[in-house]
């Protein structure tokens, strides 16, 4: 196997299948999948979740394109079935229609896929046996092969990825009373469980109000009374189902074991509200693990293929609706987001759960190149040499300048023409920025270009082309291609989530070629802002020399007594890199004694400490760094040396340090600082 571009904590693997001599399918990028993230890591994790969808038509196909299309070039940690994934009978026919071909097929060559078993499922399988065609198909971890206890059977079973529990119980045949084999095996699992979020699934919904009634229903009445009873002890996040053909979430609940209109919203509801970062605020369980009863939030997805009519009014429910759409949750660390995305590509429902009092993390918007940017240029009439758009290509020597670049146009700023005289005009003029990324592309949601130009454009991220404007043609471009007329002036708007697997840890290249109609023209015009969504730290290249705005502080310098927030600043470096952290005050500040230290990851509640009137400080025993105020342990660097370099110490893969510093200011208050968050790559 191949080693792929997305490695970073876990990483994609590229893979062939054939002989030693013949490659039947493979050895490409489109054959590869994610790797499970290193034990006790929390990179973000994206899981896609189908409910019901074995209807093997254009409703399904909806789904599954809606998906597609918001989730870009992302890949997928691993997709999930909730059952009945192959109507009606769960024939082999069945499933191929319905899963392998012209349905699937661009996942299961980069994902895996696990299944629950559903009572269609059932049809032409026997979970008694483990015999039949969705046990022939599949392979699942009956030996604890994969995490978890050893449940003997694929009927039901357990998994680990990255710091999550996945528990899938066989709600169909399986013996579902408390003493049965089933969860029996379930409340071992449970106990040996070590990861600290457990997420369980099966097919039939124990809160619904759809096409089906978890009050009347059987086999829903006795998950409710006993599966969910048993879960909610060992301290369950997020339970999954479908069955009805509908999606209902619930808020976050616990103990409600009756039907529902013994729906008590004080006694049963942990969190009535929506869940959501932008509404009444994510949902919330204090306990950084395993906790009893500090509440689930239960989902029914069972609108992946179908939908069918019911009244969606059960009380634990924030929302119901009669909308085909599939189900999206993203696990990061101590914090889990989830979407429902309808059939037409909409956003129906989100919410966000966080454990342990960690503080949740929006999705922010953040800019990797601004407006009037430093571009380098090459515009000496011909092209430069062939990997001019790599980041092999020096062009230390090429001269630069803060866009809007070109000629001809008021809001020029800088003339683009060989010696600056607009009487050397050229077709094409090249143009390179560079821009440092801190993060995992598996942290990114979404990234954009924005670019004023004219005529036309060919842009280039790290050596690869990821978009053309529609001036330009189509087929290879050279020095000599001429663009169809377009004029500049506005900033237009270039979706490039497919780019995002091409983002690096460290100093990425965008190269940008612009094309004229002709050699005469009488205007050129570049500039171009890179944005994207996400949840990484970024910095602008370049960082050594670059200063802060504010105080004229390098921007790889942390300044621990400021006027401008302290700590505000996250700073990346290489493994075995230096943090210089610059104790003096700014201009005007006064001088403060403080105290240093570092901790590892995030921290949790444990690590809380109240300080009376100022807030709270997090304060885990770990690495007291410096050190004037005599609390604490004993500092690892002098106090006063200003500024002083800590090397980080080598580690394998990367680590994330924060850094927090409490001071007793000029007026003798003791105060604490922003955190700053440390990246070690």
């Amino acid at each position: 196997m191949t080693r792929g571009p997305y490695l970073q904590s876990g990483g994609a693997d590229r893979y062939s299948i054939g002989t030693s001599s013949v490659v039947l399918a493979g050895d490409d990028t489109e054959h590869k999948f994610v790797t499970a993230p290193p034990l006790g890591r929390s990179r973000r994790s994206r899981i896609w979740v189908l409910g019901d969808s074995g209807t093997k038509d254009a409703n399904a196909r909806a789904v599954r394109d809606a998906f597609y299309v918001e989730n870009g070039a992302r890949p997928i940690d691993f997709f999930m079935m909730l059952g009945d994934n192959a109507y009606t009978d769960g024939t082999d026919s069945d499933y191929q229609d319905a899963v392998f071909e012209n349905m699937y097929e661009a996942r299961l060559i980069d994902s895996v896929l696990w299944p629950a078993y559903g009572n269609h499922d059932a049809l032409s399988a026997d979970s008694g046996k483990q015999s039949g065609v969705c046990y022939d198909i599949f392979r699942l971890p009956k030996a604890g092969e994969c995490g978890g206890v050893p449940s003997g059977t694929e009927a039901y079973h357990s998994f680990d990825w990255g710091n999550a529990h996945f528990v899938c119980l066989d709600s169909t045949e399986s013996d579902r009373m408390i003493g049965g084999p089933m969860l029996t095996w379930l409340d071992q699992d449970l106990l040996g469980n070590t990861k600290e979020w457990v997420i369980a699934y099966w097919h039939h919904s124990p809160y619904s109000k759809g096409s089906h009634d978890s009050a009347t229903d059987t086999e829903l009445k006795e998950m409710r009374a006993n599966a969910v009873d048993l879960l909610e002890q060992h301290g369950v996040d997020l339970v999954l189902s479908g069955h009805s053909h509908s999606y209902e979430r619930s808020f976050l609940i616990d103990g409600h074991l009756g039907k529902s209109f013994t729906f008590d919203p004080t006694i049963h509801g942990k969190d009535v509200g929506d869940g959501r970062l932008v509404g009444d605020g994510a949902y919330r369980k204090p306990g950084a693990g395993m906790v009893a009863h500090e509440g689930a939030v239960y989902v029914v997805n069972g609108a992946s293929g179908k939908t069918e009519n019911g009244p969606l009014d059960h009380p634990a429910m924030y929302v119901g609706i009669q909308t085909l759409g599939s189900f999206v949750l993203d696990c990061y660390g101590a914090q889990l987001e989830a979407t429902y995305l309808d059939s037409n590509g909409a956003v129906r429902d989100h919410f966000t759960l966080v454990k342990g009092g960690a503080t949740p993390v929006g999705v922010d918007a953040k800019v990797a190149i601004p407006k009037s940017a430093d571009w380098t240029r090459f515009d000496l009439g011909y092209k430069p040499a062939s990997d001019w758009f790599t980041s092999s290509y020096s062009d230390a020597s090429r001269s630069g300048g803060a866009a809007v670049l070109g000629y001809g146009d008021s809001y020029v700023t800088i003339t683009v023409s060989y010696g600056n005289d607009p009487n050397n005009k050229y077709i094409t003029t090249y143009f390179r920025e560079t821009f440092d990324f801190n993060s995992d592309p598996f942290d990114v949601l979404a990234m954009r270009l924005l670019a004023n130009y004219d005529d036309g454009f060919v842009a280039y991220l790290n050596g690869v082309e990821v978009v053309r404007s529609p001036s330009m043609p189509s087929g290879t471009i050279d020095f000599s291609t001429k663009a169809s007329s377009h004029e500049g002036g506005t900033y237009e708007l270039f979706d490039l989530a497919a780019a995002i697997p091409l983002l690096v840890p460290g100093t990425n290249l965008l190269a940008v070629e612009v094309h004229q109609t002709n050699r005469t023209s009488s205007d050129l015009v570049w500039d171009g802002t890179l944005e994207y969504d996400g949840f990484a730290p970024l910095l602008p290249r370049g960082a050594e020399g670059f200063l802060d705005p504010i105080g004229g502080i390098p921007l790889d310098v942390l300044r621990v007594n400021g006027s401008t927030g302290g700590l505000a600043r996250s700073v990346d470096v290489a493994d075995g890199g230096d943090i210089t952290l610059d104790l003096d005050s700014p201009p005007g500040n006064p001088t403060a004694d403080f105290a240093l230290f570092g901790y590892f990851d995030v921290p949790t509640a444990a690590d809380v400490i109240e300080l009376g009137s100022i807030g709270t400080l997090v304060v885990p025993p770990v690495l007291w760094l410096a050190n004037t105020l005599s609390i604490g342990d004993p500092p690892i660097l002098p106090s006063y040396p200003t500024p002083w370099t800590y090397t980080e110490p080598a580690v394998t893969g990367p680590v994330d340090i924060a850094l927090q510093a409490v001071v007793i200011d000029g007026n003798g208050k003791l105060k604490t600082t922003n955190a700053v968050l440390i990246r070690v790559q």
